[in-house]
């Protein structure tokens, strides 16, 4: 996935991960991105808002995370639904397979 398609998913305009680093590297005092779009872009990550920001809390999110997140999809258009569960059944069958793996 690159980032066009991750912002997409977010519901973010095609170019809004471009942008949010272009503006996070402009060295700006005010430049930064909204927790809004980063708790947005970190289902389609699957990651959280909180490790986006700062690092904290599992780089990864769980698959219970992740499935609520796609309950709480029901609500989007469902072109972005569809887009979103297509995501979310990719990555968690790529869990399965490293889980089955180790």
């Amino acid at each position: 996935m690159n980032e066009s398609q991750a912002a997409k998913m977010a519901g973010l305009g095609v170019d809004g991960i471009r942008n949010t680093r272009r503006r996070i590297g402009s060295g700006k005092e005010d430049a930064g991105v909204s927790s809004t779009t980063l708790a947005k872009l970190a289902p389609v990550l699957q990651t959280t808002a909180g490790w986006l920001i700062d690092g904290s809390g599992p780089e990864q999110m769980p698959n219970e995370k992740l499935r609520m997140v796609l309950i709480e999809a029901s609500a989007f258009p469902t072109e972005i639904q569809e887009r979103i569960v297509d995501f979310a059944n990719f990555q968690m069958s790529n869990q399965q397979r490293r889980e089955t793996a180790a």
